[in-house]
């Protein structure tokens, strides 16, 4: 049997089917839509509201034996809640306000000027759920350290790396002595951001080099020549795994920054945290941060996308208790322990 192939007709029914099929899709898909949700009216019970209210305070560090559970009356749970003095309590309102927001539970809070005891109540419409009551005790403290941060391998290339200077942590890029950084470090100190200068075999810049085989003459106008145009440098840092630590002018190097007030820290002695993929790098930090003495201190030299994946983990630990200063400020910190 012979077809006659119209061109034009199969156009049309294959619109057509097009059409249909778009129809059916469409009618299948609003048939099976889950229906919306108004959690604005969806209340909370008892036992979520409790979960809820020890989980929040939880995420500040508040030990348990802070929270102390008051006798019951009815169906409402009370606490009595110890707060070291370098956490705020209207900080802790706040969280548990942002927490409790569209469960359909209303916070009331009244503070007692006198001493700073604030005391709360849990509303699910006109019932009171749960009481607290917060005061601070300058005998407990949350056990913490302090960190802070260097950022290797910076490089301003785009918008995006001028955007990143503009994050509110405090950081110090690494820059290696060159021309190109010799611009980057003023568009840093133009953002009100400082840097630290990396001394190493990689300088290959002639007017910044440093080789064993230098005069002494030399060395000292290349150092020289270094500081002043890296003038704005928070401090230096040494590779001490690179030929130049282990050459005979390092004795020099290290007399003539020192004769400058120039910090000089050892690349060796800071915690490197490689950046190879986001979950291994926010686990290595949990470990790093979990294992660190209270009151212990860390300096981490991490590259600049490895630290912005550990923003949001710098925030959490921050918000338990942990402190993230400038570098600088830590290296003066252990030079006075």
């Amino acid at each position: 049997m012979k077809f006659n192939f119209d061109k034009k007709t199969a156009a049309l029914t294959l619109f057509g089917a097009a059409v249909l099929l778009l129809v059916v899709n469409l009618l299948v898909g609003i048939l099976n839509e889950a229906p919306e949700i108004d959690t604005n009216n969806r209340e909370i019970n008892t036992s979520g509201i409790d979960s809820l209210f020890l989980f929040s305070l939880h995420s500040f560090g508040i030990n348990n034996d802070w929270i102390k559970e008051k006798r019951s009356k009815k169906n409402i749970n009370s606490y009595l809640v110890d707060v070291p003095v370098d956490l705020s309590i209207p900080v802790i309102l706040t969280e548990l306000n942002i927490n409790f927001n569209n469960k359909g539970v209303k916070i009331i809070s009244e503070e007692e000027n006198s001493s700073g005891k604030t005391e709360t109540e849990f509303y699910v419409g006109n019932e009171v759920r749960l009481k607290s009551e917060f005061r601070y005790d300058d005998t407990i403290h949350r056990i913490a350290g302090t960190i802070s941060f260097i950022l290797s391998n910076y490089k301003l290339t785009d918008s995006e790396d001028s955007l990143f200077l503009d994050i509110p942590e405090p950081f110090s890029p690494l820059m290696l002595p060159s021309t190109k950084n010799f611009d980057i470090t003023r568009f840093i100190t133009g953002k009100k951001k400082t840097f630290s200068i990396l001394l190493n075999d990689d300088i290959t810049e002639i007017k910044y080099k440093l080789r064993d085989y230098y005069s002494q003459d030399r060395i000292k106008s290349t150092l020289f020549t270094i500081i002043q145009d890296f003038s704005g440098a928070s401090f230096f840092v040494i590779d001490d795994n690179s030929d130049l630590f282990h050459s005979k002018v390092f004795t020099l190097i290290k007399e003539e920054l020192g004769k400058r007030n120039i910090k000089l820290l050892k690349l060796r002695e800071l915690i490197d945290l490689e950046y190879k993929n986001e979950l291994q790098i926010k686990s290595d930090f949990d470990y790093l941060m979990k294992n660190m003495d209270d009151g212990g201190n860390r300096i981490i030299v991490v590259n600049y996308e490895g630290f912005e994946k550990l923003i949001p983990e710098i925030n959490r630990f921050r918000k338990i208790g942990y402190k993230v200063v400038h570098p600088s400020l830590m290296i003066e910190k252990q030079e006075e322990e």
